[in-house]
């Protein structure tokens, strides 16, 4: 094994201002960039292309199911999928069995409705509809979950 020589560590403080807040020199802070006066503040240009992702879907037709276009979709969904594992809907995929914990599915449902109560009056129609429609389908299955078994 060859052994070189070991260098000593270099620590270097790339902080820029010193711990009494003054400016260490040799340090280049950039200015931030004027906003343009032209333009209104919501036109900005920052701002204009995020606001393509705010705008609120379209209401569904009738009788057409609820696609999940959002993180907050995805994350009922999983909450969702978790309950009906629990409940024996989805098998164990390590043993091909289904298991009914009836507790783990009632925790995930006091889950959803939390979300529900916390996110009242900030989500857009397709997300309300999403966790109203799997609320009520998950408190049914619940409901026959549990009459057929004693606790």
């Amino acid at each position: 094994m060859d052994e070189k020589p070991k260098e000593p560590l270099k620590v270097l403080d790339r902080r820029k201002f010193t711990p009494d807040g003054q400016r260490r020199e040799g340090v280049d802070i950039p200015e931030p960039e004027p906003v343009r006066p032209d333009l209104p503040p919501a036109e900005a240009p920052e701002k204009a292309q995020g606001k393509a992702a705010e705008e609120k879907p379209k209401e569904r037709q009738p009788g057409t199911p609820a696609q999940p276009n959002s993180t907050f979709a995805v994350l009922v969904q999983d909450l969702a999928q978790n309950c009906a594992f629990s409940l024996g809907l989805i098998p164990d995929p390590a043993t091909g069995r289904a298991r009914v914990d009836l507790q783990s599915a009632g925790l995930y449902i006091d889950f959803l409705e939390t979300l529900q109560q916390k996110t009242r009056g900030n989500l857009d129609l397709l997300e309300t509809q999403i966790l109203e429609d799997w609320l009520f389908q998950l408190k049914m299955l619940y409901t026959k979950a549990s009459q057929g078994r004693p606790q």
